[in-house]
């Protein structure tokens, strides 16, 4: 199968489990859980390396080879190809990937919170945050299994597709069974598979930026699939490009059918923003919040949504309660600027303008942020400019 339809898989289609060809013991197999000690330096050890910013040393801490082979799990695939597609994620993550993130962390472009554990199908993942210089935010979680005295990363979760690396891993590999061997699997499997052309052409359209031919596209496949978690989260990425009416009722859909998951609440967090209805994307960040590892960097995007609505002094509460739980939180303490200034809370304004300078050397002249027109006018102001001159 070509290279294409590989890659639509990848991005559109959802979870894939269960198939003829493989023993019950090979299905039910699980990573058990590490003990907290061996957590602890596997952590510190990746995140040595990724202080250091060494990708190869990084990367020794993924065992990529592992999550092919439980991507693989009974499927008829030959050796050659399970190889194969480790390497691949080896050489992606070392390039642009996971990896290469992780080592921006030496030069502060990233930084990493360890948040708890989350038991995902059964496996007990290891949750972390991460945040980037230029805005983005994840969650991730490492399934760890200890051999020997090493203990390697054998499968990882992304909060931003709600996924693990071995299903997306698991539709490459099935985009590539030949159609004789298409017809020994079963469940979703084989409804990936008879339906990959589709996803292919969904794919195609999208690229070219027609989001509404995509979408009727998608709605021919079956409506089993069209439910699946993934599949909906895309189609709210494609009704962006067909339209309000269109973006609205995927995220209605999202909604409606995946209430229990997060990585589907958080993408009802940004899609209702974008239809100017910031109360249920409270509603959503609250479902998600239930549903996730505890993380005070969410209290941080409860107050810029606090702020959207001019909740001025809900928005200043959550943040400081988010800079209480994690001093060094820096996203945390721009809210509190704003929200501050807009109370007339001058005080706080100044306090925590000195704040940020002295932690985060964040040198903000407010004289450039129209919302500190009245602070310019205090004697606040003044203060500060006498605690900040050289």
């Amino acid at each position: 199968m070509s290279r294409s339809i590989a890659f639509a898989l990848v991005l559109l289609a959802g979870t894939a489990i269960g198939c003829k060809g493989g023993s019950k013991d090979e299905a039910r197999a699980k990573v058990a859980a590490v003990a907290e000690r061996e957590a602890d330096a596997f952590f510190d050890s990746l995140l040595s390396a990724a202080q250091k910013g060494e990708v190869d040393a990084i990367d020794a801490h993924f065992d990529w080879d592992a999550m092919a082979k439980r991507a693989s799990r009974g499927l008829p695939t030959k050796g050659e190809t399970i190889r194969g597609i480790g390497e691949e994620s080896r050489a992606d993550s070392k390039a642009e990937g996971l990896s290469a993130m992780l080592a921006k962390r030496k030069d502060g472009k990233v930084s990493v919170r360890r948040l708890g554990t989350r038991v995902i199908d059964g496996e007990t993942y290891q949750m972390v945050r991460i945040l980037e210089e230029d805005g983005g935010f994840e969650h991730l979680g490492f399934l760890l299994d200890k051999k020997g005295n090493e203990t390697r990363t054998v499968d990882l979760w992304r909060l931003m597709s709600g996924e693990t690396w071995s299903e997306v891993l698991r539709r490459r590999l099935l985009s590539q069974l030949p159609e004789e061997s298409r017809t020994k699997l079963e469940g979703k499997d084989r409804l990936f598979a008879d339906n990959v052309e589709t996803l292919v052409a969904v794919e195609s359209l999208a690229s070219q930026g027609n989001g509404h031919d995509a979408l009727h596209m998608l709605e021919t496949l079956p409506e089993e699939l069209q439910k699946e978690r993934f599949l909906s989260m895309m189609r709210v990425g494609l009704a962006v490009l067909g339209g309000p009416a269109e973006h609205f009722a995927a995220l209605e859909a999202l909604a409606e059918n995946h209430p229990d998951d997060p990585a589907a609440q958080f993408q009802l967090v940004d899609g209702y923003v974008l239809h100017g209805m910031p109360e249920k994307s409270l509603e959503a960040l609250d479902r998600f919040e239930a549903l996730a590892p505890a993380d005070p960097f969410v209290d941080v995007i409860r107050a810029n949504l606090f702020a959207v609505m001019t909740r001025w002094s809900e928005a200043r509460e959550v943040a400081e309660r988010a800079v209480s739980k994690e001093p060094d939180l820096e996203e945390a303490y721009w809210p509190i600027l704003v929200a501050s200034a807009m109370e007339r809370d001058f005080e706080n304004t100044t306090k925590t303008l000195l704040l940020m300078r002295e932690r985060f050397d964040v040198k903000l002249d407010p004289r450039e942020y129209p919302f500190y027109a009245e602070y310019l006018e205090s004697p606040e102001y003044q203060r500060f400019l006498e605690a900040t001159a050289e």
